[in-house]
């Protein structure tokens, strides 16, 4: 067995591990999440059993609601990556363009699309 593979399993272990939604995996640091803003939405499809039009679906139900509700002068960047889609499993990561740096990720769960946006609007930008 080579090095990499224990670590690949103590990290697959250690995300497993977590299962409290919407847990803060890094706080955000700066202005409040209610100053911030989102400027553009990756979703990064990190499972096969999610189709490219699931990722592309999500993606839409994001840019719809963060429009709405992540209003702020504070612009970041979101990166989603999918664990899954039924329910929907993903980390959301803000990154600040400016300087490219995580400021904040979370994990989030919900049922459909429409509520896992909603929830990263009241959980992430507490909206």
């Amino acid at each position: 067995m080579t090095m990499g593979r224990p670590l690949l399993i103590a990290a697959t272990a250690l995300v497993a591990g977590c299962t409290d939604p919407n847990v803060a995996l890094k706080p955000f640091s700066g202005a409040p999440l209610r100053d911030a803003s989102v400027g553009t939405i990756s979703v990064v499809n990190g499972s096969a059993r999610v189709t490219p039009e699931e990722a592309n679906q999500l993606q839409a139900e994001l840019l719809d609601q963060s429009g709405r509700c992540a209003t702020g002068p504070n612009r970041y960047d979101m990166i989603v990556q999918i664990h899954d889609f039924h329910p929907v499993r993903a980390d959301v990561r803000l990154v600040d363009p400016a300087r490219n740096e995580m400021v904040a990720a979370y994990y989030v769960e919900a049922s459909r699309t429409a509520a896992f946006a909603q929830r990263v609007c009241r959980n992430v930008f507490a909206n």
